[in-house]
């Protein structure tokens, strides 16, 4: 999906985006103590993976970690059949970072998957795209989940949008919005444009909190003269909310937590 025009953009662009990040990111579920359902838990939110100290970690946002307190939480890493439990509690820290970090190790060996954790050259420095840049945000909204077979299945979502200023009504809104933490990209489901054959309208972003958003570099490389390849784009924000309202998904500027994911 996109909020401007689909033609400004090669069709290499999209399809290399979503194939490279999907493997960094996952569905994360929460399970109720007793819930006995088959297959048991809900969709709760989406992470995406790093490496430190060797290990490889779950980041998401702290408003998705805290359910850790009620019950269990899980996630399914790209290219497996299976998720695991996070297997460890979470370091987190709360709005307006509202970022979350636990070590999977324990059970990202036990599942078998082809899911990768975003190299550390990948991730920016802080949020600095040029005007008028494509970021990019790969989630897994909460109305394209459902449990069937005896599994959740959960569609991802990838979205090209701009940042935008954040409106005015977005200050009045619960939690606050911190101009100098945070940053908007617009989110019209009355304007997205479907960016491939198969894509549908624009989905609620309900169960996108803990989604990476990416500087795709796409208009810095090429007005540059450069031929921008896939390995270009860089993590510059977590989103943790979005606005029906101000018509705006936001997030936390990378600079603000990039020392606890590198």
């Amino acid at each position: 999906m996109t909020n401007f025009d689909r033609h400004s953009m090669p069709q290499r662009l999209i399809e290399e985006l979503w194939d490279h990040v999907d493997q960094f990111v996952c569905p994360i579920t929460r399970i109720a103590p007793g819930d006995d359902r088959q297959p048991p838990g809900d969709h709760h939110g989406s992470g995406w993976f790093i490496s430190r100290c060797g290990k490889p970690h779950l980041c998401t946002c702290e408003h998705v970690a805290n359910f850790e307190d009620k019950g269990s939480l899980g996630y399914a890493p790209f290219g497996g059949d299976s998720g695991g439990s996070v297997g460890s509690r979470f370091a987190r820290l709360v709005h307006p970072l509202d970022f979350a970090i636990a070590n999977v190790q324990q059970t990202w060996v036990m599942i078998q998957h082809k899911g990768k954790c975003i190299p550390s050259d990948m991730i920016a420095n802080t949020h600095a795209p040029v005007s008028g840049e494509l970021l990019y945000v790969h989630g897994f909204p909460g109305d394209e989940s459902n449990p069937a077979f005896g599994q959740h299945n959960v569609k991802a979502l990838g979205v090209l949008a701009h940042e935008v200023a954040a409106p005015n009504a977005l200050f009045s809104e619960v939690p606050p919005f911190d101009p100098s933490k945070h940053i908007c990209i617009g989110w019209s489901t009355a304007q997205a444009v479907p960016l491939t054959p198969s894509s549908d309208i624009l989905s609620a972003p309900g169960g996108m909190s803990g989604s990476a958003l990416w500087n795709t570099r796409y208009r810095e490389v090429t007005e540059a003269g450069g031929e921008w390849t896939v390995s270009d784009i860089r993590l510059t924000a977590i989103v943790w909310g979005a606005s029906s309202k101000a018509s705006v998904m936001v997030g936390t500027a990378i600079e603000h937590f990039r020392g606890h994911v590198v």
